[in-house]
């Protein structure tokens, strides 16, 4: 079982615990963490790549907390729920690339802070390094 499903499984499960705002408004209580999934020319997972994530309206590298998302099995983490105040409500773009010396991957996503979760606007799900 790979990494991303048991973390896809933890964020379904307290999906299921919604709560009230009181305002009419009921934001679940899971956690949302994007990632991307990088792989080389003939599909196979590329994991272990150097890699930097750029939120680019600020210039801020993004980093989030590898207990939380780690990078595994070529998947990385983008943006997650904590990094929601620094993206704007009109959106985001956060560039991603990651390198292993030999290939290299670079891809734009685009987020933006909803009322609840960050929400993904556009952007790969998968990456093929060159």
């Amino acid at each position: 079982m790979s990494l991303r499903w048991v973390v896809a499984s933890v964020a379904l499960g307290i999906a299921a615990l919604a709560c009230g705002s009181g305002g009419g408004l009921n934001c679940t209580a899971e956690f949302r963490i994007f990632g991307v999934e990088v792989v080389d020319a003939g599909g196979l997972a590329l994991p272990g790549l150097n890699y930097t994530v750029v939120l680019s309206n600020l210039g801020n590298r993004i980093e989030i907390d590898s207990s939380v998302a780690p990078a595994a099995d070529g998947w990385y983490p983008l943006v997650s729920d904590s990094e929601g105040s620094l993206l704007g409500q009109a959106g985001s773009l956060v560039r991603f690339e990651g390198t292993n010396g030999t290939v290299t991957a670079r891809g734009d996503f685009l987020f933006v802070a909803g009322v609840c979760h960050v929400e993904k606007v556009s952007g790969a799900d998968t990456l093929v390094a060159t």
